[in-house]
């Protein structure tokens, strides 16, 4: 059953099967072709014998059988020919005298069409004719009409094989004709079906190459696939089920590869903007420094320097964005991991910023529930991320408010959520920055002026940590991000060093 499952032995089982019938039909048409030649031939050689013996014996006077001429015709014909039967016709067809026993006969009587195509084209094609003793038969004969004084007064009918004769000769037939045919076409069949293999296997190769190399591509290029089951059927369903994967596969790729050229030409558009928009505010500023510089007060000068300062380094902070977000999206940034508390990053980070905080009048905390927090990452990246998402909480809160910082348990993970009371992100604006579109301008109010690429960072640098940044938020009420790390066991003695810390 295994071989049926490749072409090669489908086609090779079909072969047999239609050899076989081949050779079934061939011996089937021998055997009836032959068994027509030898009747043709008998007949053909006796086509004259009923015509020899009428003209060299009376068979009948005035319209009688002469039965003592009938008889010594039949024994003379039993010691020369026992297979024959004689019958004497009337001009209607029917027996006015036989040579066969009276119990033997079915039928009184001859149909006389083909006595007459018989006599009409002696030449012709065989002629088969009735057979008093079996009424279903159909024999071949000779037959010739009887003189008479006022014309043919009958006809002597003449069976050329009779019932036993037949039998014989179907049972040599069987036995040695049908023999031979069948051993003759057996033997072609089997020379013919090897030839086939031969030819077959010449054939399929190529197409068995070509698919175990489709098979072998589209694994390398698929390696989650190499555990999967293998493709069923013959080669082409294996070809035919390779490419629909590879096509769909490629379709998907081709669909993410538009997707991505849409994001980048999106970033760049929206970067290009960016850097327009503070080269020309820098520009703007440094003109106006070069050109009334002796007409400006010493604050107006500060002033203006400031603010140029200020874009200088907007535009540094764009640019860097820029470059670190394409490192970790094209340049296979591969995360450092190693094992530290996510309290003691928070509480550094938190403390690295609480200066700003308190400039703003913002209130920042943090909390964290539960012991030590053990996780296991790349401690540089997990403190961009925090150190972005607090910035940008900062940023967009007004004094006044609170930006707090908690950390918690969550069934073999840690959660981080970082929330702030600030001015809030729309919901279709928060669905861009939570999804494709990492571009996207973060409007936040008259005060907002980020490029959103900060939060485009920490997407994905949680990716690459196999995590998601999740967020909500509520217009003037708002914001909050989290995310969450898989937790790493700790062992007791560093509980008790960080205790002792």
């Amino acid at each position: 059953m295994m071989l049926l499952n490749h072409l090669y032995g489908r086609l090779a089982l079909t072969l047999f099967v239609l050899l076989t019938a081949v050779g079934l039909g061939m011996l089937a048409v021998t055997h009836h072709f032959n068994s027509r030649y030898q009747l043709e031939a008998s007949q053909k050689l006796n086509h004259d014998l009923a015509q020899h013996i009428v003209s060299e014996t009376m068979l009948m006077q005035d319209g009688k059988v002469d039965k003592r001429a009938l008889k010594e015709i039949f024994h003379m014909m039993m010691v020369i020919n026992p297979s024959i039967e004689l019958y004497v016709l009337g001009m209607d067809g029917k027996l006015l005298g036989y040579s066969a026993p009276p119990g033997k006969l079915q039928s009184m009587a001859v149909g006389m069409v083909p006595i007459q195509a018989f006599l009409s084209d002696g030449s012709g094609p065989i002629v088969l004719g009735d057979n008093p003793r079996d009424k279903a038969a159909r024999k071949i004969f000779s037959v010739a009409p009887i003189p008479g004084q006022q014309g043919a007064q009958g006809y002597l009918y003449i069976i050329l094989a009779n019932e036993e004769a037949t039998n014989l000769v179907q049972g040599l037939q069987k036995s040695y004709v049908q023999r031979a045919s069948a051993w003759t076409i057996g033997l072609a069949i089997l020379a013919a079906f090897l030839a086939g293999l031969f030819v077959l296997s010449r054939l399929t190769c190529r197409l068995r190459r070509l698919t175990a190399e489709v098979v072998g591509f589209k694994q390398q290029a698929s390696p989650e696939t190499v555990s999967m089951a293998a493709p069923s059927g013959d080669e082409i369903a294996q070809l035919q089920e390779s490419f629909h994967e590879m096509s769909r596969r490629i379709d998907a790729q081709m669909l993410e590869m538009r997707r991505a050229d849409g994001l980048r030409r999106e970033r760049v558009a929206q970067m290009s903007h960016d850097l327009r928009t503070s080269l020309t505010s820098l520009n703007g500023y440094l003109e106006t420094l070069k050109f009334k510089a002796d007409r400006l007060s010493q604050s107006e000068y500060q002033a203006f320097l400031d603010t140029a300062l200020r874009h200088s380094e907007r535009l540094a902070r764009l640019i860097s964005d820029f470059f670190e977000l394409a490192k970790l999206e094209h340049c296979g940034a591969v995360p450092e991991r190693e094992r530290f508390s996510l309290i003691e990053l928070v509480q550094d980070i938190v403390l690295k910023f609480q200066p700003l905080a308190d400039a703003r009048g913002v209130h920042l905390e943090w909390h964290a529930e539960g012991g030590a927090c053990q996780v296991e990452a790349d401690i540089g990246m997990i403190e961009r991320v925090l150190s972005n998402l607090i910035a940008n909480a900062l940023k967009f809160t007004l004094s006044g408010g609170r930006v707090s910082v908690q950390i918690e348990h969550e069934s073999g993970a840690v959660g981080v959520r970082i929330s702030d009371t600030g001015v809030g992100i729309e919901p279709k604006v928060l669905n861009a920055l939570l999804g494709d579109a990492t571009s996207a301008l973060i409007h936040r109010g008259a005060h907002s002026d980020s490029s959103g690429l900060g939060l485009a960072i920490v997407k994905q640098v949680l990716a690459l940590h196999g995590a998601c940044l999740r967020g909500e938020s509520v217009l003037d009420e708002g914001t909050t991000f989290s995310f969450t790390l898989p937790a790493v066991a700790v062992k007791q003695a560093d509980v008790r060093v960080m205790e002792k810390a």
